[in-house]
């Protein structure tokens, strides 16, 4: 239906050609014995008879209805499929450029409505830029096709994949993929979701796992755990993270220093380390001989490198 009921309104003529004064005038659904619901004003808040009398002076129908083909009965005579117009205020107005103004639009996420800022619509045509993707339900280090190398973590050497959120998006499982060796002889392995500051010189732990020898302890798998804490110093206990659209994030992967060996992952080799250097820089790797994931990072102590991790963030 319609915002507004259309306007009908026009002198009606008898086959002899005069005013069809005062008459009483059926109107029915077009082809149809139904009567039409007719109402006084364009916003359907007064309800008129059908039949309805033309103007006992001017011989004027003047009446609302949904926009539509109606027939006209006036005693024997009948008037075929006269058309009852969309009223203008239907029609949001152009602006100064010739676009209609945002305000104006349907804005949602049902039939008929206009895509808007995180509609599902959309999600899945943002797209992937170079520095990272989402997904309408998953955030990305680097699209699945271009992690088709692979890289080892080394032990006490945090290794982050930068990637923009390209919506908002809540997350609280993290998941690499492991495709070589395991790692070995690990105390503490983690993932773990850092965001960059205002002041785009700290990453800053908002989400990790679980501190867990078997993450990466198997054969080409899956490896999928959930956030259980923010990684502050004094760790607070949570479930999810908000990703926000347009921020920038790290996707950290680590294994203690005391670990034999680091598992072999999935990801990208970009072939030198200053090819991920260029802004955005696509990951970091940094500092040595750490115990556990730090709180947060100075960017300023951490190297670039080619090595870029795959990593994904889901609900």
């Amino acid at each position: 239906m319609a915002t507004y009921a259309g306007r009908y309104a026009e002198a009606l003529l008898l086959e002899d050609g005069t005013l069809a004064k005062g008459v009483l005038v059926t109107v029915h659904v077009a082809g149809t014995n139904t009567l039409a619901t007719l109402y006084a004003d364009h916003t359907r808040t007064i309800l008129i008879s059908n039949p309805v009398m033309t103007d006992p002076a001017s011989g004027m129908l003047d009446f609302y209805a949904d926009p539509g083909l109606y027939d006209l009965t006036a005693a024997t005579e009948v008037v075929y499929a006269v058309p009852v117009v969309p009223d203008a205020r239907e029609y949001a107005d152009l602006d100064a450029s010739g676009r209609v103004p945002y305000a104006r639009l349907p804005v949602g996420t049902g039939p008929g409505t206009v895509a808007a800022a995180d509609d599902p619509r959309i999600l899945g045509a943002a797209g992937y830029t170079v520095s990272g993707g989402t997904w309408a339900w998953r955030a990305e280090t680097m699209h699945r096709l271009w992690a088709g190398s692979y890289l080892t973590l080394s032990p006490g050497s945090v290794l982050v994949g930068m990637f923009t959120a390209d919506v908002t998006l809540s997350t609280g499982l993290l998941t690499t993929f492991l495709v070589g060796g395991a790692s070995a002889g690990v105390t503490t392995a983690r993932m773990g979701l850092y965001l960059v500051d205002s002041a785009g010189s700290n990453l800053v732990c908002i989400g990790r796992t679980a501190a867990d020898p078997t993450l990466w302890a198997g054969t080409e798998e899956i490896c999928s755990r959930r956030i259980v804490d923010n990684g502050a110093s004094s760790p607070t206990s949570i479930s999810t993270v908000s990703l926000l659209r347009g921020s920038r994030y790290g996707f950290a992967v680590f294994v203690d220093t005391l670990a034999e060996a680091g598992p072999t992952l999935a990801g990208t080799w970009l072939g030198a380390n200053f090819l991920s250097g260029m802004p955005p820089v696509l990951a970091y790797s940094g500092p040595a001989g750490d115990m556990d994931l730090r709180p947060s990072y100075a960017i300023g102590a951490l190297t670039f490198t080619g090595a870029v991790v795959y990593g994904a963030a889901t609900p």
